[in-house]
């Protein structure tokens, strides 16, 4: 019997960490996403805690995004609890008005916004990305408050939405309405949800499967290779497979690119000698392999760059927590 990790929990708390590395005259910006589901008790006993971009949510405090004159939904605008939920994911790009901001921003005029971007007009921000689908906000924020379970079900629809990930709007959009021309960000990468946990039964549920979603990081000009790679002590103890394992994520700035972001599935299965106890597996993000390297530095040229560097976050991208009983 397979298990897959859903999500659980109805609170987060989220911290979240960047790294500004000088390399070669440019900026090399790493983030490291946190975002911890607690308190509740799922009957399944699987837990998600996610990685998130400077995302604050309890039962009380609002969510990230919002359309209101500061940028924000509070509750008090909504008789509604279930309108409110849905209107702090909600698309609205237009009230973004991302060339007015950083005309503003910069002290140029706004008919100058297209060639400063390097864009023919602000749509093409999001035109490679695939149409929003009508419950796109319920969706997010169930799956953000760890109320939704089918997280292997999401198809691109959604989590190529950048709005899917807690803290866009608050944090992400800065990258366009307050741009900044002394430096690029070439490297960086974010994951969603990032920790899983799991109880499994010697003898009655030995496999598992997780899905996570991989992404660019916002403002990240290049196309990043990467390798996906399980921890060596993990697999002393499971049989742990990713897929896939070796691919690009393409870039999101100034325009989001189709493949800038990715589901990866997570399956693994105890092996016959493992003992009951508490483990935890880590997929971690390497250099790809050489000729991967090079078949992509002949397809990108100076846009290629590896996701991995000499320095980055504290923590694994991927996390999970797995009992064995």
């Amino acid at each position: 019997m397979k298990k897959q990790l859903p999500s659980k929990k109805t609170n987060f708390a989220s911290t979240a960490r960047s790294w500004i590395i000088p390399v070669a005259g440019l900026l090399v910006l790493v983030v490291a996403l946190g975002v911890v589901f607690q308190n509740g008790i799922n009957p399944t006993g699987l837990v998600i805690a996610s990685r998130a971009d400077n995302a604050s949510l309890s039962n009380e405090s609002i969510p990230p995004g919002g359309s209101a004159a500061d940028g924000k939904v509070t509750p008090s605008q909504f008789l509604s609890r279930q309108q409110y939920f849905e209107e702090a994911f909600r698309i609205d790009r237009e009230s973004y008005a991302i060339f007015e901001k950083a005309a503003d921003f910069s002290g140029r005029l706004l008919d100058q916004m297209p060639a400063y971007f390097s864009l023919g007009d602000e749509e093409q921000i999001w035109s490679q990305l695939p149409p929003v689908p009508n419950d796109f906000s319920e969706i997010a924020f169930l799956l953000a408050t760890g109320k939704f379970f089918a997280i292997q079900d999401l198809d691109e629809r959604y989590m190529k939405q950048p709005e899917f990930y807690p803290g866009f709007k608050d944090t992400g959009l800065r990258f366009w309405t307050q741009p900044d021309a002394t430096s690029w960000a070439s490297n960086g990468y974010g994951t969603y949800p990032s920790e899983q946990w799991a109880d499994l039964t010697l003898g009655e549920t030995d496999t598992f499967e997780a899905t996570v979603f991989i992404y660019s990081g916002f403002g990240v000009q290049t196309y990043q290779g990467l390798s996906l790679f399980v921890d060596a002590a993990s697999q002393s103890f499971f049989d742990v497979s990713v897929s896939p394992d070796t691919f690009v994520l393409e870039p999101t700035f100034p325009q989001f690119h189709p493949e800038w972001a990715k589901k990866i599935l997570v399956t693994g299965k105890i092996k016959p000698e493992t003992p009951a106890g508490e483990y935890t597996i880590t997929v971690n993000v390497g250099i790809p392999p050489e000729s991967k390297r090079q078949e992509w530095g002949t397809e990108y040229r100076n846009l290629y760059a590896d996701a991995a560097s000499g320095v980055r976050p504290s923590g694994n991208p991927i996390t999970l927590h797995v009992t064995v009983k």
